[in-house]
């Protein structure tokens, strides 16, 4: 893979992951894990714990009353 980034390997080829040899299986991961690595130090988030907590609190996603759960919506589809 060399210093490409996982996702730019993966693009070039066809193999899903129960067609990868360990070695590819480890080189994609290592990747995967230096590309995480990287972007975490270049987001830095010095605000204080109550405030990150209150703008996820803000941001969070809420379904509307009497929308099914997502357990309830697998049930629904492998019952099909």
């Amino acid at each position: 893979m060399g210093h490409e980034s996982a996702e730019e390997w993966a693009m070039g080829h066809e193999l899903t992951i129960e067609g990868m040899t360990i070695s590819q299986l480890r080189s994609l991961v290592r990747s995967i894990v230096e590309t995480l690595d990287q972007s975490d130090e270049e987001v830095a988030d010095n605000r204080p714990l109550d405030e990150v907590l209150a703008s996820i609190d803000e941001h969070m996603i809420r379904p509307q009353p009497g929308t099914p759960s997502v357990s309830e919506m697998v049930r629904d589809d492998r019952d099909r």
